[in-house]
């Protein structure tokens, strides 16, 4: 049987206190090479049968 090695431990959590700029988190602001929702909803056709021109 393989070995069982305990997991290692997760990273420290990146505090502003720290000194250091934080990046924003991912879960903040959609990344922005993705359209806001809005539009990409309304740039997809077929979505009620009518197309979007």
């Amino acid at each position: 049987m393989p070995e069982t090695k305990p997991a290692p431990p997760p990273p420290p959590p990146v505090t502003e206190d720290a000194g250091l700029p934080t990046p924003p988190s991912p879960g903040r602001l959609p990344p922005p090479n993705l359209p806001p929702p809005s539009e990409d909803g309304a740039s997809r056709d077929g979505g009620d049968g009518t197309p979007t021109e």
